[in-house]
């Protein structure tokens, strides 16, 4: 899947997030990133983001 096409919303009903919203803002506040750009940094390099979820 290509990072840009992914889509949150079924990801956030089936993480239990009540919107799409809801997810971004959870990620964006625990990560300091969006969830596509999470993702992405993620792919690029496992080891920068993983500090983060631990703060």
């Amino acid at each position: 899947m290509v990072l840009h096409d992914m889509v949150h919303a079924p990801l956030a009903q089936d993480e239990g997030f009540a919107a799409q919203a809801h997810l971004s803002r959870t990620t964006r506040r625990m990560t300091g990133f969006s969830p596509t750009d999470f993702a992405q940094r993620h792919v690029e390099d496992e080891s920068c983001c993983m500090y983060r979820l631990w703060v």
